[in-house]
This record gives structure tokens, C-alpha cells and sequence, in this order.
């Protein structure tokens, strides 16, 4: 790349190359002409149908007329091709090329009558840089008012840059080589120049968005290396490797395993305790798992395995602090995984942007002066802040401090909903129903009806769809899962089951002679409801009903998993807003120790700002990530707690109601554009800060 290159160019053919069209790439004579790219209208013209001519100036759509040159751009009616896919929307459409000469000629007389407005939106305007500025503190209007809110305090100065200002020529570039003998990867790129393989073709049914494929598959074959010594492989015990090939993540050794020995590092010294043939972990049932999944998922054949290694993955690096020094120490994932000897890859040079950036580190380029930071210890738990300078060691920050409430009284309320949960058969005995019966309709239960052709049968959905057993989901507010006692459902799912009985007592009544069919076939319960009678209309009404009931369409989380219900929201509203007037926001300039302060763009894989914090229901948080859809530093209370089937807190995501709706956000209740899915690495928790007080001090 070396400069603008032609705007108009296009990738002339319906499909892509053959690996071996393009053996020969770097001795292509490419030849690209400089010219503008397409105006924006002129770019919509050559890739929107007639059914979008809404969004195009009216002057434009008689292009689409038959009238038109260019209506053969335009085709009614065109073939597709499924190309080896399922669904219509991956086919390739087989519609002709725009030619660009025709297109720019029609468009000729119809943008010459445009508006003044149009031709000044089909024109390309400057590049802008915008930058945060706290001297700048403006309103700033939404551009299209109803579907964008408005920014109501901006801090954004807007830089405006002519349109080439970014163009790059061949001697602005440089490139940066390893020393000679060194096999260094990119971060973030895979690299396949590390282990031995040989690549075949075959029907291995590899795994494509969870559907097996049904065409051949490139394998690659890895070399087993069974002539390695053992030793080789304990001696990697407490060592840092490189797994995941062909995309090499740092992971740390922590247990060898062979047919007959377990091989682990006690005191610094390798301890060999004989293998236990028949339990889960097996060194036979690990490698028959491992190999199936390398292939199935990544295309992998690692062929004979004679050893497995444990790992953990790495989580993240963090700054270590001594004095004026300063380390990237390495934190390791509490998850363990287990891989074919041959798949781990020791000394291998580091990666070029990790050699460049462990080199030079002060405490200077980790916190430079106007660096926004959050401080993760009392007073001032959680609070945002801006660098003054660094000395001495410490760090003094300027810290706005606002402090959080505790929202006590909503806490003690929604423990003490445990009065409304009951248990299947205690519901049942008041709905008079079967247990079984009541398992099926709050989850999918399927019937079967005739189709109005009157050959075979479709299926209908009449269920709640408030849990699944099997997939361990549920809706929080509708069902949960008691460990050693089973699932227990809420007032409010009686309520609405309690309303599905009485507006279709008939249906309960034939599905109780029914309920232990695997899928209940209609016609039966059509010949009990009397001649004539139209099933196929009655289950259409019946799903309408079921459309309209608060649990359609409810949020289903893992089993395990907690959330505030909605009826709570108006609650925690009021008492953030009555906080807000009795406690106003004080400034705080204090000189800490670095270790207590998080800096978001100095933040390093997945490692949370404050390892030991803990998260509730009604837990004040803040966003600390910079690159992310939720803006930094927007408060918002833990209305969700979304557990996984890893069962560690590191895994869990946090349904998040944020103070302040923003762009991308989601509803709860009446609260539009304010509910975000946060993982514990984008967030500080003001109440686990209240929760802890003195115990971290700076």
C-alpha cells in the first residue's frame, strides 16, 4: 500500500480465487489508476435494489424505471447460488456487474437537478479527529432527533483535516525485523512456521458454526514427535509454553500425564504418582476427547499421542511496582486444559510488540500527566481521577469522588422474596394439574397438527418457554433452581399459568391424558372436542394468547443465575435519585502508591481492576474499558448476575442498568437504551469498596 488507490475499483467476479490463482502474487504487475472514489449517491445507485429507492433523492429513482439506460443494473428477477450453504440469505446472487462509465453518464441529469441539500450530501466532506477536551463542556444536539438522543455535556473538540491527509507513501513506512536466527510471531496473528505438518483433503466433517460440513476439509497433520523423550516433557513442569496453535497463547505447565504416571511439581521438585486407569481424567478418555475436538474444531490430526500436558491459559499481564522499576508480571487462568504433547510449544522468541513494550516501562509512560485513572482502594473506592504528575514513587491524582448508595433497604427486600417462590407440587395442587403437566407447559411442548394440505403435520409450540432442563436455562424471573430440591417457580408464573388455564380449560383438560406422549398428536384431541371442531384455528388462538403474556420473549439466563425483577426498577430509580440530590460530588487530590490505581489503556488481556472484589444484586459499578459500546466511566447498578458452566466468578457476565441511556444499549422494563451484558474486567465496584472500607488503604 502506498497511497490512494483507485476508489471505483471492484473485485470483477461472483466468486472467490483458487489458492492456486494466486500462487504467484508477488510478481503480479498491479497497475491501480488514481482516480476519486464514487460520491455517495453515486456509490448507493451501484449497490442498493429497487426497494430501497426510499433512501436515495427522488430525482434518482427514475433510474430504477423501465425508462432507464441502466435498469438492466437493476434485474426483477435474478438466480442465486447456494454454493454448498443451507440458508437462501448465504447464497451467492448472481446479479451483473455495474458498469461505472454508464452509471456516472445516467446519473448525469438527475443529480444536476438535485437540491442544494442534496448535492451538498452527495459530496465528500474533510476527515475529523475528535478529541477529549474537559475546557469544553457543550451540549451536544442529536443529529436525528427521536432515533439519537442528545449528548447533553460533550467534551469532544472536533478537529477537521483535509480528505488526503492520511495518504501514506512507500518511504513513510518502516519495518521492524527480528535478529537473524530468531523465529519471532505478531501478536494476534496466527503462524503455522512452528510445528512440523503436511496438510490432506478428506471428509472429516469439521464443525462451521456448529453445523458439520459436508465437503471436504483441509487437514493439517501434525507430526506426533514420538521419538521425544520423556523428559523432555516434565522438564516443561512451572515453565511458560506457547499453545492454541496455530494462534500461540501463552500458557503456563502444571501437570505431564502418560499411559501409566501422573507427573506434577511439588517444592520445586517433579513428583511421579502412578495413574488411576477408570476415573473421568483418565489418560485415555482425555486423549480421545482432545484428539476428536482438535479435528472437529480446528482441523487438526495429531496423530499417535503418548503424552498430555495441563496448562493454564493466561489471563493477562499487571504492572509490578519496586520503586522506580516496573515488570509485566503474568496472571494465569484458574481454568485447566489439557493437550497432546506435540500441540505445546516451548522457547519460542516473544512476540515483537511484547518485546518493545516490556522494554522502557517507568512509572511515567504508565501514568503520564492527564491520564484518566480510576483508584481501586478507600477513601474514594472506584473514583475517577486525572494524573497530575509522578514522584518519588507515588502517583498524585486529582479524584472527583461521588459517592455510591448503599441501597439497603432494595437489598433487603429482594432477599425476602424467598415467600414467593413455591415448589411444583404445592402450585399444582392449587392449579389442578400434574406436575408432569406443569414441567411441559413452562418449558417448549410441542403438538402436532395436520397441515391444510392434509399431508403430514407440523409442529406448534404451546409451551411457556420459561426453562429448559436439558440446556440449563431459565428466566429468573418466572423459575429457578434449588440445589437438592428442583426447580420452583414464582408468584407471578402461577399468575400467568393460572390465566392460561382459564382461558383454555379444555385444552389442560384433554393434555393431562396426554401429557406423557413424547408429542401429542391433535387430531385426538380435535375428535374429543366434537365434529367439525378446527384445531388448527383454536392452537392459532392459543398462540396469540400466549404472545401476549408478560413471559413471551423473556430473557432466559444459565440455571444458577440471578435478576432483579422489573417490578423493582421503579424502586431503585427513586432511591438513586433522592441520592443524588442529598449528596453532591467533592474533588480530592491525593499522592498514592501506583498499585492502586487502574489505567484503562494500559489494561492487559482479561484481568479484572481489582482482583478480590465480589458482585451482588444492587452492586453500584462503574465502566472502566475504554473501547467499548458502554461510555467510560457511566455508573449503573447489578440488576443480573448471568452464571456459566464454568462455575467460576472470572466467567460470569453482569446484566448492568446503567444510570444514563447511551447508543447500543438495551431495555429493561420502561428503562429504554440502558442495559448492558459486562464482564468482570470492564468494571470497579463502588459497593464492594463500601463492602471492604478499611481494609485497603493507600
Amino acid at each position: 500500500y502506498q497511497r490512494r488507490v483507485r476508489g471505483s475499483w471492484y473485485y470483477p467476479y461472483h466468486y472467490g480465487p483458487y489458492l492456486s490463482d494466486i500462487t504467484g502474487v508477488a510478481e503480479y504487475d498491479i497497475q491501480l489508476d488514481l482516480s476519486e472514489p464514487f460520491t455517495p449517491f453515486q456509490q448507493l445507485m451501484a449497490v442498493l435494489p429497487p426497494g430501497s429507492s426510499k433512501l436515495i433523492p427522488d430525482v434518482l429513482r427514475e433510474l430504477y424505471t423501465d425508462k432507464s439506460e441502466v435498469v438492466d443494473f437493476y434485474p426483477a428477477t435474478f438466480n442465486t447460488d447456494l454454493n454448498g450453504k443451507k440458508a437462501e440469505w448465504e447464497a451467492v446472487v448472481l446479479i451483473p456487474f455495474i458498469d461505472e462509465a454508464r452509471l456516472i453518464e445516467a446519473m448525469a441529469g438527475p443529480i444536476s437537478r438535485m437540491t442544494d441539500d442534496e448535492k451538498a450530501r452527495n459530496s465528500h466532506g474533510p476527515c475529523i479527529i475528535a478529541t477529549h477536551d474537559d475546557s469544553i463542556s457543550t451540549p451536544y444536539p442529536s443529529p436525528l432527533p427521536g432515533l439519537f438522543p442528545e449528548v447533553k455535556i460533550s467534551h469532544c473538540r472536533m478537529t477537521l483535516l483535509d480528505k488526503y491527509h492520511f495518504r501514506i507513501m512507500s518511504d513513510d513506512l518502516s519495518f521492524v525485523f527480528p535478529e537473524k536466527g530468531a523465529d519471532p510471531f505478531v501478536m494476534g496473528f496466527p503462524s503455522s512456521h512452528h510445528l512440523k505438518h503436511t496438510a490432506t483433503f478428506e471428509a472429516a466433517g469439521c464443525k462451521i458454526f456448529q453445523y458439520g460440513s459436508r465437503d471436504a476439509n483441509c487437514i493439517l497433520n501434525i507430526d506426533p514427535q514420538t521419538d521425544k523423550p520423556l523428559n523432555e516433557y516434565t522438564s516443561l513442569l512451572g515453565e511458560v509454553v506457547h499453545v492454541d496453535f496455530p494462534h500461540l497463547v501463552e500458557a503456563l505447565v502444571v501437570a505431564v500425564m502418560n499411559e501409566t504416571h501422573d507427573y506434577l511439581l511439588e517444592d520445586n521438585c517433579v513428583v511421579r504418582k502412578p495413574a488411576v486407569a477408570n476415573r473421568k481424567d483418565s489418560f485415555k478418555h482425555l486423549k480421545s476427547r482432545e484428539c476428536i475436538a482438535l479435528k472437529l474444531r480446528w482441523g487438526l490430526e495429531v496423530g499417535d499421542v503418548k503424552v498430555m500436558l495441563c496448562v493454564r491459559k493466561i489471563r493477562g499481564k499487571l504492572p509490578n511496582y519496586k520503586g522506580e522499576e516496573v515488570t509485566l508480571v503474568q496472571h494465569w487462568c484458574d481454568e485447566r486444559t489439557w493437550l497432546p504433547g506435540q500441540l505445546v510449544l516451548p522457547n519460542l522468541t516473544p512476540p515483537l510488540p511484547v518485546q518493545e513494550k516490556s522494554q522502557g516501562l517507568t512509572l511515567e509512560r504508565i501514568f503520564p500527566a492527564h491520564a484518566k485513572v480510576f483508584v481501586v482502594a478507600n477513601p474514594g473506592y472506584g473514583s475517577m481521577g486525572t494524573v497530575e504528575e509522578v514522584s518519588e514513587g507515588r502517583v498524585k491524582v486529582h479524584l472527583r469522588v461521588d459517592e455510591q448508595p448503599a441501597l439497603l433497604e432494595l437489598r433487603d427486600a429482594i432477599d425476602n422474596e424467598d415467600d414467593c417462590w413455591r415448589f411444583p407440587r404445592e402450585m399444582c395442587s392449587d392449579l389442578g394439574i400434574s406436575t408432569l403437566l406443569l414441567s411441559k407447559i413452562t418449558s417448549a411442548m410441542k403438538v402436532a397438527v395436520q397441515n391444510k394440505s392434509g399431508k403430514g403435520t407440523s409442529d406448534i409450540n404451546i409451551g411457556l418457554c420459561i426453562k429448559y432442563s436439558t440446556r440449563k436455562l431459565m428466566a429468573p424471573e418466572y423459575a429457578r433452581y434449588v440445589d437438592n430440591g428442583g426447580w420452583q417457580y414464582s408468584d407471578s408464573l402461577f399468575n400467568v399459568v393460572k390465566s392460561y388455564i382459564d382461558k383454555f380449560p379444555d385444552l389442560f383438560h384433554e393434555l393431562q391424558f396426554h401429557v406423557k406422549s413424547e408429542k401429542i398428536n391433535t387430531n385426538e384431541i380435535a375428535e374429543k372436542m366434537g365434529p367439525g371442531f378446527d384445531i388448527r384455528s383454536y392452537l392459532e388462538d392459543v398462540r396469540k394468547f400466549l404472545k401476549g403474556l408478560p413471559t413471551h420473549n423473556c430473557k432466559l439466563v444459565g440455571v444458577g443465575s440471578e435478576m432483579m425483577a422489573t417490578r423493582h426498577l421503579d424502586e431503585l430509580m427513586s432511591d438513586l435519585e433522592k441520592h443524588r440530590k442529598s449528596i453532591k460530588p467533592h474533588d480530592l487530590v491525593v499522592k498514592v502508591k501506583p498499585r492502586v490505581l487502574f489505567n484503562p489503556k494500559f489494561q492487559n488481556g482479561v484481568l479484572p481492576p481489582d482482583a478480590k472484589a465480589d458482585f451482588r444484586i444492587c452492586d453500584r459499578v462503574v465502566n472502566v474499558c475504554v473501547s467499548h459500546c458502554v461510555p467510560s466511566g457511566l455508573k449503573g447498578t447489578v440488576v443480573g448476575i448471568r452464571k456459566t458452566e464454568e462455575q467460576h466468578a472470572d466467567s460470569n457476565k453482569y446484566e448492568v442498568l446503567f444510570d444514563e441511556p447511551f447508543i447500543g444499549g438495551g431495555n429493561m422494563g420502561s428503562y429504554a437504551s440502558r442495559l448492558y451484558t459486562m464482564l468482570p474486567f470492564t468494571l470497579i465496584n463502588f459497593s464492594h469498596g463500601q463492602r471492604v472500607n478499611d481494609d485497603s488503604k493507600y
